[in-house]
This record gives C-alpha cells, structure tokens and sequence, in this order.
C-alpha cells in the first residue's frame, strides 16, 4: 500500500476515476486506494499497513459516514496508536452522534432540512437550491479551520487531535443573518427572491436590455443613486422607510430604469 501523489479521492472501491470534479477538488493531494468494499478483507490483507500509511501523514481527512473508516480499521482512535501527533479531520452530514447521525451527508438534503431552501427562490415559487453545492464548501471551510487550529496546538503540545465537521451545523452557520433576526426580533425569514430582507435597494431589476444587480449599502450611496437615475419622488432617504415602502420603491426604480 503507498501514499502517491495523485489527482483524484481516496478510492475505496468507487470507480471514481479522474472526472472532473475529482481532479478540481483532490489535485495534488496525497492518496491511499485501497481496492475493496469489503471491510473484513481490507483489515485482514491491508488493514495494518494501511493504518500506518495514514499514520506517516500529519494529517487525515475523511468523508465517509458515520463509522464508515472504522469498518477499514482506519478510525481516529487506531490511528492515533500509532501516530499521536495525528490531526484527524472528520466530515460528516449531521454529526457522529444524535438521531441524524447515520443520515446521508447529501448537500441538498442539509439544504433543505437546515430551511435553507425555504429562504431561497421567488415569494411565489417553490424552495429552491442554491446553484452550488455551497454547504459542501463552506464545511470544507470550516475543516480547513479546524485543521489549522489543531496544527497551532499541536505546535505547542505536541499531541494532534481530532476534527469533527458536520454539513448541517455549517449550514446552520451560514444562516446567521436570518437565525439572528429570529433571535432578536422574532422575524421568520421568507423568500423573497433577488432581494434583501432588511436594505433597499439591494436586488435584481429590470432595464430595457438587460437585468441589472444594484447593491445600495448606506443611505449616502442611495442618496446618489436616487439622483443618477432622476428619482425625485417617494425617495425614502433612510433605510428604514425604504424598508417599510419595499415593494413601492422597486416598482419605482424598476419603471425609470426600463
């Protein structure tokens, strides 16, 4: 068994081969294949010279399901035998404990149980996805993190440790506007399409060619856009009453710029 450098995952057997994704996302990277889905013949022929393989390495990612590497004997706890400077990440969909925890880690499935679909879309339309597998990327982000916390404390005390990720508490994260909204004002997010629930302008509108995305942050910026385009009326000056006026004020902006 040896650690090559390779442009694709660590194959357990998938037939993943060097499609495109593979390759963008693992280029570079180090990888251990091991040629069977049978845990018991991988941990009889394979296991041990597998386990110090992974153990060479600093450190260890995985993505399997909960439990997934332990079938291998590749578990954080046999790795750690034999390397305790290890810094183990796990990535998971909804932990490694709990009621969720052997549940799939799809990323529409997080997006649709974390209510991120439920806050994306038209007003009049149906939940939708984001257009990228966003919750798988911002839980490699938060691995990348985790991983670099553990390298500066491994630094210090010498001893690595493990990383636990989960795909539904990183989506959770990335609702922070709309979960703190909740928390302090009650206020149950809705979909309301390319438009932001608490600045006006800040959208999509439409002009005689083309779609037009106007990002408005403070009320000077507005003050000079609301006279580059000639609106003279119904200005709102404050955030706050554009807010109030929301579907006013676009339909406002909307007529003068088509």
């Amino acid at each position: 068994m040896a650690i090559t450098n390779a442009s694709r995952l660590a194959d357990f057997g998938s037939g993943i081969g060097t499609e495109g994704a593979v390759l963008q996302f693992n280029n570079a990277t180090q990888r251990v294949g091991i040629g069977t889905t049978n845990p018991q013949t991988t941990l009889d022929v394979n296991g041990t010279v597998t386990a110090k393989a992974l153990s060479i390495g600093g450190q260890t990612v995985s993505s399997l399901g909960v439990g997934g590497m332990r079938k291998f004997g590749l578990d954080y706890e046999t790795i750690k035998k034999l390397n305790p400077k290890i810094i183990y990440c796990s990535i998971t969909g909804f932990g490694s404990q709990g009621p969720l925890a052997d549940l799939p880690g799809y990323d529409m499935l997080v997006q649709a149980m974390s209510g991120l679909m439920s806050i994306t879309g038209d007003s009049d339309g149906e939940p939708t996805k984001v257009g990228v597998a966003v919750i798988d990327v911002i839980a490699g982000l938060h691995a990348t993190t985790g991983i670099l916390a553990a390298l500066h404390s491994r630094e210090k005390s010498g001893i690595g440790q493990k990383v636990e990720i989960d795909l539904f508490s990183s989506a959770l994260s990335g609702m922070a506007n709309q979960s703190g909204a909740f928390a302090a004002a009650g206020v149950i997010p809705s979909r309301i399409g390319n438009h932001h629930p608490s600045i006006v302008p800040y959208g999509v509108f439409k002009a005689k060619d083309r779609d037009l995305a106007i990002a408005i942050g403070n009320d000077k910026q507005y003050e000079s856009f609301a006279n580059l385009i000639g609106l003279t009326e119904n200005k709102y000056p404050h955030n706050i009453d554009r807010v109030k006026n929301r579907e006013q004020l676009i339909q406002v902006i909307n007529s003068i710029l088509y």
